[in-house]
Formats: structure tokens, C-alpha cells, sequence
């Protein structure tokens, strides 16, 4: 069989991500590859194939080298890009059996447990992660972290994060791909920015840890997380037995695990190298296990807060998710721990006004959990702010901004405004001002001056309007040599049925290249086909010459006829 025409119909059933997924595992290059079949050959070199076989234990190895291979290991092999659906590639086997597989008693497990006040202490910690976690989406939302060439976060937002909060893990980058395990955030072009967290706000401190700990298990590989299942000891003997367990590159996956077993620590399922029982749940699949027990460490939700004068909000405990939440809209958190600060803001209540509270209802709510009831100033910040709600309002005419306001001195005053030079206002009436900019850059720069702006539809009716995050400064494109292969590919005139000439042409050419046999269909003129088995020979003039096997009989095949052309199977 012509193992590169097997290998690029292995390939061509893939998904692009499938196969954008494994050329990053089996290529340290992409240079020079302009189609699948140059794709195929860079895979069966030795060290492409070293690459993918890295990726299994030393018991596929042993069927692969064997020739037994059962339905599981031979679909790990496919996955890879080892072989297809009728068993191992011919150099994948050579290449397997090649390798020295050392002693067959695996290392000795540590027989530890956990004392459970250690693993109390340590969940404990980790609840205290996921509120840092949540002041991390919030300083994210507003304008996300880049990376640099090494993939580290660049020196001026690990600064910035650093500042804002405080006990944060050392490698902010690994706990940046422990949020993105979980969904919560992604990394597109260099730049990390914040997803859909409608879920993560919406719960409590448990389930957002159990949202990290489902993330965390769902980015480990199949063979890491049977590793991690068999073992109680995650440290020194973990590393002897994955060394033993993956004879042919062994730093690969004691690199990945390595990574693990660091966001594991920050969710409290290893102390001091040794598994915790909530580590064995989640390693299991048991999350609902896993999360009761973390629930039960936690202090029971909290019925009121403080409302202070300075304007501060001071819950001694956790909060309801759905109370947070509300609270949240009219307030930004300053500091979370088992107890929180919030500050009640301005801006924060104009804009839930945008989404239809009014201040009685913001004032109701805010008494109905205060336990000090409502501080003066706290009541004529909400009552200012309802006072002076939309009291300027923009409207999209056209291209341009129309800007209303409640009096002909508030429409003065924005056009004397020496800030707001740059939107060329102009009065069409006493109260009212056009500018020639888009609504947004309107809105943005009114609320850059805190002016109380709403966003009002053509019929005048309210609209909520929240800030586009700024476009990130400097460069943030980073190109994935891997990523551009795939779309190219994709993108050129490659063939996409069996066909297409240009598909027809590479296959031939890569069979009378390697000398194999092949079973060529040929349409017929009175529409039916035949197939050959032919010993290629050349490719010239649109004809393809080469012997027939059962006739012995050298043929000479018109390009235009021939429809299909498959490896042949030679017993």
C-alpha cells in the first residue's frame, strides 16, 4: 500500500481544527509544504513520526510493534495521523519496534493520603482563587492582556494586573489557560479577552470552582488523566512513572502534566505532591461529588450587607449569586474575599437606569438587604443621578449624531466645553446640538466627561449603550505558522473530490515516484467504468502508462477518463 496517498485521505477526513490540532503536534515546521500530499511526506519522516508516537503509552507501542491492534489503540493511531481505519501505517510500525521500552514493572506508587484538615485549608485557598479569578474578568472586560513573541503576558499588563490585585498566582499565563479551560476567556491574535461569563456572574463561589475544576479536566489529555487516575502520588514518583509510561519522548508529557498539576495545587486537588480526595473526584468525573464536598467547606450565604456613608458596601460573607449580581450592576467591587467591598458608582446606577431600574427601585432594593438602612449620602447619590438621567440624550441621524438636552444652559455648556472640541457640535435649535461623528464616538466621549447620556432610538425610547473595549496598543498579531498551513490549504485550488485532475495528477505522481500499485476506475464510453490494478510507469501528455497487474498487459490510460485512483491492498 502507498502509505502517502493513505495518509492524505486520512487527512482530508479531518476537521480543519482535527488537523490543525495534530500537525501541531507531529511538524516542527511548515516551510515549503504547498499541499496535503507535501503534508503527508513531512509526516512520515522519522522525526514526525517520533513526534506522534511520543503521544502513546507503552502499551499501544507494544500492540503497534506486535501488529495486534485493537479498535482503541488503532484509533488513537488515526487521530494521529499513524495510521488509518485498516491498522498502523507500515513505517509507523518500523519505527515503533525500533524503540527500546525498558523494564516492564512500572515505579512503585506512593501509598499517601491527605490529611483532611491539609485539603480543608487548601480548598479554601482555591475559593479564594475563584474570587480573584472574578476581579481578573472584571479588570479583563474593560481592556484585555497581550502576550509577547513567548507567549508570556507583556511587562506592562502583568503591572497592571499585579496592581489591581493582589494574591494572585506567580504564572499568571497558566492560570490565563486554566480560565480559557473553563471558557471563560480566549486568546485570539496575541491579545486575551474575556468570553461569556453570563454563567460564571450567575453562580455561587462553589459551582465557579467547579466550573474551573470541569475546564481543567477537559484540557488534559486521555493518557494525563489516566495517569493522574492511577496514581497517588502527583509529584516525584508521578514523573518516574510517566517516564515509564511514555518511553519515547517522555518530556513531552511530563511537560503538559507539569502544567496540570501547577492549576491543580490552585484548586486545591494536590497537597505536598500527594492527591486529595476532591483530586480523585474530579480526575474520576465525579464534579457533583467533587463541588458538594467544596460547598460544605464554604460559610453559608450571607442575608445582608452594610451600606456606609462613603458610599461603600461591606458584605462580612458570600452573597447570593442572584444578589451579587444585582448589586454588581449598580456597584464595582473593591476588594472580594470571604468578605467583600463594593463602592457604589455613578456611572454604574446611570447605566442600569439605561436597562430600566429606576432610583425608587435601586433605593427599595438596596433596603431590603442593608442592614444599617440607607446612609444620607447614599440616597442623594441615587436620587441625583435619577434627577439627572438622560437628561442628555443621542440619536443616530444618519452617519451623523443628534444630541438632545433637558435645557437650552446644559446645551450651552457642551458646546462651550473645550473637551468635546473634537465632536464639531453645532446647534440646530436651542436645546439641541448635531454632530457630524458616529453615535458612539458621541456617547463615548459625553461619558468620558461623566455627562449623564442616554442612547435614545428614533422613537425616543431608551436604549441601553455600553463602551467598546478599546483596541489594544502595539502590535498583537501573532501568526501560527500551523493555523496559516491549514487555512492555505484550504484556500487554493486544492481538489476536493477524487475527480479533479490536479488530484488525479498528485496521486499518480506519488505512486510512480514510490513505485506502488494502484487501482485506477476508467469511465467508459458507454457509461459504465472498469477497474485496473496498474504498476505505474509515466505521466506524459495527459495519458498515464504503467502495466496491468492482471493482464500483464502495458496500458496506456487517458487523464481524462480516469475517475478514481485508490492504494492498492497486495497480499
Amino acid at each position: 500500500m502507498n502509505t502517502t496517498l493513505s495518509l492524505v485521505q486520512v487527512l482530508r477526513e479531518m476537521t480543519p481544527a482535527e488537523q490543525e490540532s495534530l500537525l501541531t503536534i507531529r511538524l516542527a515546521s511548515a516551510t515549503g509544504l504547498r499541499d496535503w500530499f507535501d503534508v503527508a511526506d513531512a509526516l512520515l519522516t522519522t522525526t514526525s513520526l517520533d513526534r506522534g508516537l511520543a503521544r502513546l503509552c507503552r502499551h499501544d507501542l507494544i500492540e503497534v510493534a506486535s501488529g495486534a491492534v485493537s479498535a482503541p489503540c488503532n484509533g488513537r493511531l488515526r487521530d494521529l495521523a499513524l495510521g488509518d481505519s485498516a491498522g498502523p501505517f507500515a513505517e509507523t510500525v518500523a519505527r515503533a519496534s525500533a524503540f527500546d521500552l525498558g523494564p516492564e514493572i512500572a515505579p512503585d506508587d506512593r501509598p499517601a493520603t491527605v490529611d483532611e484538615r491539609y485539603e480543608r485549608a487548601a480548598l479554601e485557598q482555591a475559593t479564594l482563587l475563584v474570587t480573584r479569578i472574578d476581579e481578573l474578568l472584571e479588570l479583563m472586560s474593560t481592556r484585555g492582556l497581550r502576550t509577547v513573541s513567548r507567549g508570556s503576558i507583556s511587562a506592562a499588563d502583568a503591572t497592571r494586573v499585579t496592581a489591581a490585585i493582589s494574591d494572585l498566582p506567580a504564572d499568571l499565563s497558566g492560570l490565563l489557560q486554566l480560565m480559557r479551560g473553563a471558557e471563560l476567556v480566549e486568546l485570539a491574535n496575541g491579545l486575551w479577552s474575556v468570553t461569556d461569563t453570563v454563567g460564571w456572574n450567575a453562580a455561587g463561589t462553589a459551582e465557579r470552582w467547579s466550573i474551573l475544576a470541569r475546564g481543567w479536566r477537559a484540557s488534559l489529555t486521555p493518557a494525563t488523566v489516566d495517569a493522574l487516575s492511577q496514581r497517588l502520588d502527583w509529584g516525584d514518583g508521578l514523573t518516574a512513572y510517566l517516564e515509564w509510561l511514555f518511553p519515547v519522548d517522555p518530556p513531552v508529557i511530563i511537560s503538559q502534566t507539569t502544567v496540570a498539576l501547577t492549576q491543580a495545587d490552585a484548586l486545591g486537588l494536590r497537597v505536598n505532591g500527594v492527591r486529595t480526595e476532591v483530586g480523585r473526584e474530579i480526575v474520576a468525573g465525579n464534579l457533583e461529588t467533587a463541588t458538594a464536598r467544596v460547598a460544605a467547606l464554604l460559610p453559608s450565604y450571607i442575608e445582608k450587607v452594610m451600606v456606609q456613608s462613603d458610599l461603600t458596601i461591606i458584605a462580612p460573607g458570600p452573597l447570593r449569586p442572584e444578589v451579587e449580581s444585582k448589586l454588581r450592576r449598580i456597584a464595582t467591587v473593591e476588594s472580594r474575599s470571604i468578605a467583600s467591598t463594593y463602592r457604589l458608582s455613578a456611572l454604574l446606577i446611570s447605566r442600569a437606569m439605561d436597562h430600566g431600574l429606576s432610583a425608587a427601585e435601586i433605593e427599595v432594593f438596596l433596603g431590603e438587604i442593608s442592614s444599617t438602612g440607607i446612609p444620607q449620602p447614599v440616597a442623594y447619590l441615587i436620587s441625583d443621578v435619577g434627577t439627572k438621567h438622560a437628561s442628555i440624550r443621542v440619536r443616530a441621524e444618519g452617519r451623523a449624531a443628534l444630541i438632545t438636552c433637558s435645557d437650552a444652559s446644559l446645551a450651552k455648556r457642551l458646546h462651550a466645553d473645550f473637551a468635546l472640541k473634537a465632536l464639531g457640535l453645532n446647534f440646530e435649535s436651542e436645546n439641541t446640538l448635531v454632530s457630524p461623528h458616529d453615535v458612539s464616538v458621541v456617547m463615548r466621549n459625553l461619558t468620558r466627561e461623566k455627562y449623564p447620556v442616554a442612547l435614545e432610538n428614533e422613537t425616543g425610547e431608551i436604549q441601553p449603550w455600553e463602551p467598546a473595549a478599546p483596541p489594544p496598543t502595539g502590535s498583537t498579531s501573532v501568526v501560527n505558522a500551523i493555523s496559516a498551513l491549514v487555512e492555505r490549504l484550504h484556500a487554493s485550488a486544492a481538489p476536493v473530490n477524487e475527480g479533479d485532475d490536479q488530484w488525479l495528477v498528485r496521486q499518480i505522481e506519488v505512486a510512480i515516484r514510490n513505485r506502488t500499485l494502484v487501482n485506477v476506475t476508467v469511465a467508459l464510453p458507454d457509461g459504465s467504468s472498469r477497474d485496473f490494478l496498474i504498476d505505474p510507469r509515466g505521466l506524459s501528455n495527459g495519458r498515464f502508462r504503467g502495466l496491468d497487474r492482471k493482464s500483464e498487459v502495458e496500458r496506456t490510460l487517458p487523464l481524462a477518463s480516469i475517475t478514481a485512483i485508490a492504494p492498492a491492498e497486495v497480499a
